[in-house]
């Protein structure tokens, strides 16, 4: 019966792991988002040695250029799993107006700037990022 209680515990502890990070195939995906005017998000995900805070921030202005910036690792350490290494990273941008701003970055910290052609307090929005990683080795 002890057994079985560590066994579970591990295992707890294991899932709380991957609270943010999203499993298909042989790739890791971790996402952070936030609604607007103003962004601000912030995860960490992995385990020693290559643990990772994840951060998002940026902001809306009205009818000008706005912008938002993402800020990450390079690789990320799962245990059980191995260590994962960074491919690509998304950022969109959308509103309830039907705005959508889609970007692809090749570099694991970013800064995005474009056009928002609303009020700043207009139409809700939310600012999702995503980095993409590929399974190196198992550790």
């Amino acid at each position: 019966m002890r057994r079985w209680v560590i066994l579970f515990v591990i295992g707890l502890w294991i899932l709380s792991i991957f609270e943010s990070v999203v499993a298909y195939s042989s790739t890791y995906d971790v996402v952070l988002w936030d609604d607007g005017p103003s962004f601000y998000d912030t995860r960490t995900v992995g385990s020693w040695p290559a643990k990772c805070t994840f951060v998002i921030r940026g902001e809306l202005v009205t009818y000008s250029t706005s912008w938002y910036q993402g800020e990450g690792c390079t690789e990320l350490f799962i245990p059980f799993l191995g260590y994962f290494i960074f491919s690509q990273a998304i950022g969109t941008v959308e509103n309830s107006d039907g705005f959508r701003d889609v970007s692809y970055f090749s570099k694991v910290s970013f800064v995005k700037s474009f056009y928002y052609p609303y009020p700043r307090d207009g139409p809700s929005s939310t600012l999702t990022v995503g980095w993409h990683y590929k399974h190196y080795y198992y550790g």
